[in-house]
């Protein structure tokens, strides 16, 4: 499988093969160029809640939210579309077909869990006498209430809620994910990083405590190894926990 993602922009409004040119794009290049292989990959999109088409909590109403979702929803169901080849840019133009992609649609949905305690009977989780196809509805439900497209919502084969990632979940994106991908930026730059234990545990912490999560092991990771990138260090450089703590009392 390849993959590849990219997160929502005011620019879909206008057209959501914009937005979906990086996701299309990656995916060619994972396929080394054979976009007939690319078609069959993973396209993540992330922030999805941010055009919903319904502020419920204000009463408001986001037109903008429901045309996203619709030309969003074309590219599901699959379309032939052409991205790229402006002549303001340099990119060039892809035939991508989108019969035999699988989107996965991600975002936070702050307030989905009073839209799922307002609905009678609707306990999810363990030890819920709710069966699991209501469980499965009452999510879809809200999901709808919410400001997602039934349509759209239709079309997902799955909803899996992620829990609150803990301490030791964090750290190990940061061994797993976030420390490596940097790492694999900076070896063609011929440098390496490594991050001691206690500066991996206080990351883990800063981030849990202000609820940045893997969003901000991400941006405190980009602060840790821009010094190294622009004094053009070489080798090994090993990061402990004094340099954290100084990225930490620098932010604004």
């Amino acid at each position: 499988f390849f993959q590849a993602e990219d997160g929502i922009r005011d620019d879909l409004v206008t057209g959501v093969q914009t937005c979906a040119l990086p996701i299309f794009k990656g995916l060619v290049t994972s396929a080394g160029g054979d976009v007939n292989v690319a078609r069959f990959g993973i396209g993540t999109v992330d922030e999805i809640d941010k055009v919903r088409s319904s502020g419920w909590e204000h009463g408001s109403k986001d037109v903008n939210g429901a045309s996203v979702q619709a030309g969003l929803l074309r590219l599901v169901e699959g379309a032939q579309c052409v991205c790229g080849g402006r002549r303001s840019t340099d990119d060039y133009a892809v035939r991508f077909n989108t019969v035999g992609t699988m989107f996965v649609l991600c975002g936070a949905f702050v307030g989905l869990d009073k839209l799922l305690a307002s609905r009678a009977g609707c306990a999810i989780g363990f030890g819920s006498d709710v069966s699991e196809s209501k469980q499965a509805r009452y999510v879809r439900d809200a999901l709808i209430d919410y400001g997602m497209l039934d349509q759209l919502i239709n079309r997902t084969t799955g909803v899996i809620v992620v829990p609150e990632p803990s301490r030791k979940n964090l750290e190990e994106i940061l061994t797993r994910s976030v420390i490596p991908s940097n790492n694999r930026l900076l070896a063609a730059m011929g440098v390496q990083i490594e991050v001691t234990g206690e500066a991996i545990r206080l990351m883990a912490s800063h981030a849990h405590e202000t609820q940045m999560y893997a969003r901000g092991l991400k941006a405190l990771a980009s602060r840790l190894v821009e010094d190294i990138v622009y004094n053009e260090t070489k080798g090994t450089v090993k990061l402990v926990a004094s340099d954290v703590r100084a990225v930490i009392q620098a932010a604004p």
